[in-house]
């Protein structure tokens, strides 16, 4: 299967190790500075890309308006009623505090809310909480406005009374993560301050700015302390292994040697650190301890055939050249297939990995074998791999005495979850995306139960001219708006400009409850518009709810906890709505949910269409590397069917497919070819090589990689499944958990039916006729 003299290649590395160990030193010293342009980002630019449809919108409503940006601070009376007397009281003292927040411009709050009404002929506008010297109206009467204020109710207060909320708004300069992390230390602070002052009440803190704190924790978190994990984890699987120190010490080095290429590549293209690309370091470890293993193996088993050390090394490294070139090759390519995502951090995630998978091929085929000459060999070879030829002979004969057994099973696996596929959702919850365990995802929940939802979108209607939104037509339109959304049962809050109008006109008119209406006159609204504003305190003006130039009018609407696809159906029904009855208004909507239910949509298209695509170029590979179109495609049996059959049992399990199965398909496939790839290799070596027939060829692939196809699997779910423990994102814990099924079925299917697949199609007693040995088989 390969030419009898040794690859050049392999001759330079084994007879020069310095020069080899120089180069390589050379080479990462050059591009491992590029880390420490990595820097970590929380923007929906950085995740999304800036050009983006549905982030160019929602940056024009940012623009026009104060922006979305906020910290939620919910106070809970655990007695039942947030309107007693200690509790407004309390409010009204952290309203005052979160003003001095860092970054603050606004702090909107059911205390500082600017209620109005009539003295006389007057228009009295005051904080609905008065301060300590101006007590002049009653817990009661506090409670009986907010809860009949459309503006408040289900915003700054819920129907049951016992939850009071203030929402703080921001404008970063920088718009740098420290500067919402600040932010965020700083609320939480208060926030304790205010338990500890007052044990009858609890704080909650939501909003834009706490999940985006919350991303970055879990970013840091997943790139610190649970790399350090799984790095504790595969040094004591690779232990127990090969039970020999510097074998594995070097697979370390060569791991961290690549995820700090994968990094460096990131600072040099200037791609951020986001809570996608914040899995590559345990991703580029789990994968390219693979590569390691497979070659030291093949060493300590050459050393157990009482080879000396350079010859060992020689051959081990002859030997596996090929395939750990072209496992690394289709390994990178499923990564790269994230490059068809819609979203520019999922394709920072595919890149980088890939990168990494090469570096670690490079690094295991240069810097181990050179390690390896210079260092003391290890004494014994371990039982795993000294008693590997036994194992492999008993487990061939079982393959062959049962392999139409085996088929059979095989077809009715796949048969029966093949048709369980059908019961998975594309669908998603982007708050489900965190642990239950973050206090974001828990004040989230909390928000959702005691004001009814958690989600909101804005819609910016554009009059067409200076002032448009006091003219009473126009305001009769966004009126309608408001009512029909108000209408629709996922609707719990909507915020908008005319419902002032309303109060305004009914204030102008003595408090008569008949004259809530909106003013039916252009110069008497605008000139009401003029006397509120004129009436409001610094830092509470209307640019909420109004562009500058008043030519705008947003409206905010807070739904219910919505899935995916009742996001975009949402969205689909409220344009239909508009363009039949508001066309004019050039209306533009946007949120942060909707901007990643349009991502999730379209990338489960695309990362399908994407993983075919893997699919061919890798099938290509494959043939091309076994030089047999009949080989290769037969190894496509155990790469395709791990996939379906995992995706069946997420669809009996679990039922739904979000952003992170998404990406698995194309990722999948790359990973589990490696196996396969090794197995057929050797098979082919047996076969064109040495002349055995089938049955003793499935032998000797059984004992040259059968343990270090278990072991490599071992060590790839282990890290896999610990990830899906420790990550807190759920993209990446569900990514994980997917890919540890999938490989789990690759093993059972590279270890039983594809052996049974060679030896019903494999049938001829010698060499397979007109093949070409591969060359670096």
């Amino acid at each position: 299967m390969t030419d009898s003299r040794t690859h050049p290649y392999v001759n330079f590395v084994i007879d020069h190790p310095w020069w080899t160990l120089a180069l390589v030193a050379l080479g990462w010293a050059l591009m491992a500075p590029n880390v420490l342009q990595v820097r970590p980002s929380i923007s929906y630019q950085d995740m999304l890309g800036k050009d983006h449809p549905k982030l160019i919108d929602y940056e024009r409503i940012q623009r026009e308006y104060t922006r979305d940006d906020n910290l939620l601070v919910l106070v809970e009376a655990r007695g039942g009623d947030a309107f007693d007397a200690e509790t407004l009281a309390a409010a009204r003292t952290l309203t005052e505090k979160l003003w001095h927040t860092p970054f603050s411009i606004r702090v909107d709050s059911i205390s500082n809310f600017q209620h109005s009404y009539a003295r006389g002929d007057e228009l009295v506008v005051t904080d609905l909480v008065p301060g300590p010297d101006n007590p002049g109206r009653t817990p009661a009467a506090i409670r009986a406005i907010a809860l009949d204020e459309p503006l408040l109710l289900n915003r700054a207060t819920n129907r049951a009374g016992n939850v009071v909320a203030a929402s703080v708004s921001f404008a970063f300069p920088n718009k740098d993560a420290r500067e919402k992390l600040d932010a965020y230390a700083y609320v939480m602070a208060l926030t304790r301050q205010l338990e500890a002052a007052h044990p009858q009440l609890r704080a909650h803190v939501s909003g834009l700015i706490a999940l985006d704190a919350t991303v970055m924790a879990v970013s840091q978190r997943e790139t610190g302390l649970f790399l350090l994990l799984v790095i504790a984890v595969v040094i004591l699987l690779l232990a127990l292994f090969m039970r020999a120190v510097i074998p594995v010490a070097l697979s370390i080095l060569v791991c961290l040697f690549s995820i700090v290429m994968a990094l460096a590549l990131a600072g040099l293209m200037g791609w951020k650190l986001t809570p996608f690309t914040a899995a590559v370091p345990l991703i580029i470890l789990i994968i390219a301890v693979a590569d390691c293993v497979h070659i030291v193996t093949s060493y300590l088993h050459q050393l157990g055939a009482r080879n000396d050390k350079p010859t060992a090394l020689r051959l081990a490294l002859q030997h596996n050249l090929g395939p750990v070139a072209i496992t690394s090759l289709t390994t990178a390519i499923g990564f790269l297939t994230l490059n068809f995502s819609a979203s520019d951090a999922i394709h920072a995630l595919g890149n980088e990995v890939a990168f990494g998978v090469m570096a670690a091929f490079v690094f295991s085929v240069s810097l181990l074998p050179a390690a390896l000459r210079l260092l003391p060999a290890p004494r014994r070879t371990p039982p795993s791999i000294a008693g590997a030829a036994q194992q492999g002979a008993r487990l061939a004969r079982f393959v062959a005495d049962y392999r139409r057994s085996i088929l059979a099973a095989a077809a009715l696996l796949i048969v029966g979850l093949g048709l369980s596929v059908a019961r998975n959702e594309i669908n998603d919850i982007v708050p489900h995306y965190f642990a239950q365990s973050l206090p974001w995802r828990q004040a989230n929940d909390f928000a959702e139960r005691e004001f009814g939802g958690a989600y909101t979108f804005s819609w910016s209607l554009d009059s067409g001219v200076g002032n448009g939104v006091s003219d009473p037509i126009f305001l009769a339109k966004a009126a309608r708006f408001v009512a029909w959304l108000r209408a629709q049962p996922d609707v719990v809050h909507v915020n908008s400009i005319t419902d002032t109008f309303r109060r305004l006109n009914k204030n102008m008119h003595g408090d008569k409850a008949r004259f809530y209406r909106l003013p039916d006159d252009k110069t008497l609204a605008a000139q009401y518009l003029l006397l509120y504003e004129m009436s409001l305190p610094y830092g509470l003006d209307l640019n909420n709810q109004i562009n500058l130039d008043k030519s705008s009018l947003r409206v905010q609407a807070t739904f219910k906890t919505l899935s995916t696809k009742q996001i975009l159906a949402m969205e689909r029904k409220v344009a239909d709505w508009l363009e039949a009855n508001l066309h004019e208004a050039d209306a533009v909507g946007s949120g942060v949910q909707l901007m990643f239910a349009h991502m999730m949509s379209k990338d489960v298209a695309a990362m399908v269409f994407g993983a075919m695509a893997g699919l061919v170029v890798i099938s290509l590979c494959l043939i091309l590397a076994l030089r047999s179109w009949r080989i290769g495609l037969l190894s496509l049996a155990p790469n395709l069917v791990p996939a379906l059959a995992a995706f069946g049992v997420w669809g009996l399990s679990v039922g739904q497919i979000g952003m992170g199965l998404a990406m698995v398909s194309g990722m999948t496939i790359g990973i589990i070819v490696d196996d396969t790839v090794h197995f057929l290799y050797k098979y082919l070596l047996a076969r064109r090589q040495r002349r055995l027939p089938p049955r003793a060829a499935v032998e000797y692939a059984y004992a040259m990689v059968g343990p270090a196809i278990v072991f490599t699997t071992l060590v790839l779910v282990s890290g896999f499944l610990l990830m899906t423990v420790l990550a807190e994102f759920r993209v990446n814990s569900d990514m994980a958990s997917m890919i540890s099924i999938v490989l789990g079925f690759a093993l059972l299917f590279d270890l039983l039916v594809l052996p049974a697949l060679l030896l019903s199609v494999d049938t001829t007693g010698d060499t397979e006729p007109g093949s070409v040995s591969p060359q670096w088989a």
